[in-house]
């Protein structure tokens, strides 16, 4: 009995902790369970010919002697790269833009080295990123000492703080409940049956996700209907709002420049239905990338631009069920980018 009742606990307090642990569930993933792996939109839509089980296979690199420091303020689609994926650098660090959003941070500077800020953004948070008066929450102050690169500052914990760090975020336990509980194939199975039944019967999908059949592909709501402000890749973009981005892009690099970088350069990753479908049910794209790319000059910084390419290969460049570009848009980039900052 005692056994039985200190096997319980153990298991207890195992199940506590993959659910309150933050990226807890992923350790996981060789038994079965993967946050990830069949696609963002298929994990919104749950229909089976949308699982995407192509791996993101992280591009190779070339190593060459080291000139520059590179800092890259991104997103998930930059995130994976590390510092081998770049040519020439000698010191690297990564900046996500929510962490920018939710914490100040200083970047650390070595003046005997060339420095490039790289600032890539996806096409959909473009209009939430550059407005100017959003631009200095992800500003860093000057700081030339310590470890180069970026250095997020600790806030101060009160009581709520103490309650989220210890115990966890509820949103976190939610998720990990749902990736525990879920997130396998047999639950997977159930999902989908579901999901077919209600659109061959009800003609609904998840509202999160739009069909495109004729590349069998997903494409994220919020990117294809006009009525989101910001993400969609229809929403009519006035001169007015175009000028505000370009200002803040401006702002960004006035700011870095005065701190000590050398060379700012922007790179904007489309949003998969303005290269792949850019007239979807009719609409027309609202050309956001290219009319910014255009003006970069404007901004003091440089541009690496994949909109001309991306449209030429179009939907061989991101993944079938997932917001995200696949190895081959990814290594195109990486490659675009290499050959740009090899100077």
């Amino acid at each position: 009995m005692r056994i039985i009742q200190f096997l319980s606990i153990v298991i207890l307090i195992g199940i506590y902790a993959v659910i309150k642990i933050p990226g807890a569930v992923l350790s996981l993933k060789p038994y079965g369970i993967d946050l990830y792996s069949l696609g963002d939109l298929y994990r919104y839509a749950y229909l089976r010919e949308y699982r995407d089980t192509t791996q993101f296979v992280k591009a190779p690199s070339v190593r060459v002697k080291n000139h520059f420091n590179l800092f890259v303020l991104g997103d998930s689609f930059t995130a994976s790269f590390h510092k081998d994926h770049y040519r020439g650098v000698k010191a690297y660090s990564f900046m996500n833009w929510n962490q920018a959003a939710e914490q100040q941070f200083t970047l650390n500077i070595d003046t005997t080295m060339p420095s490039v800020l790289l600032v890539t953004c996806a096409e959909k948070n473009i209009r939430l990123r550059f407005a100017r008066n959003q631009i200095p929450m992800y500003l860093a102050r000057p700081e030339s000492v310590g470890n180069v690169g970026f250095k997020l500052l600790e806030k101060p914990l009160n009581f709520p703080g103490y309650l989220k760090k210890y115990l966890g975020r509820a949103e976190v336990s939610d998720q990990n409940i749902q990736a525990l509980l879920f997130e396998n194939e047999l639950a997977l199975r159930i999902k989908e049956t579901k999901a077919e039944f209600n659109r061959s019967v009800f003609g609904k999908i998840a509202p999160e996700a739009e069909i495109y059949a004729e590349k069998n592909m997903l494409f994220q709501k919020l990117t294809t209907d006009p009525k989101y402000i910001y993400m969609s890749s229809f929403r009519e973009l006035g001169i007015e709002e175009e000028n505000e981005l370009i200002a803040g892009m401006a702002n960004l690099v006035k700011h870095y420049k005065n701190i000590g970088i050398d060379s700012v350069i922007f790179s904007f990753i489309p949003n998969p239905v303005s290269v792949v479908a850019p007239n979807f049910k009719g609409r027309a794209y609202n050309m956001l990338v290219p009319r910014l790319e255009r003006r970069m000059n404007e901004t003091g910084g440089g541009c690496i631009s994949v909109y001309g390419d991306f449209g030429l290969i179009r939907e061989k460049a991101y993944r079938r069920g997932d917001t995200h570009w696949n190895t081959a848009g990814a290594s195109f980039w990486l490659t675009r980018v290499n050959q740009s900052l090899d100077y």
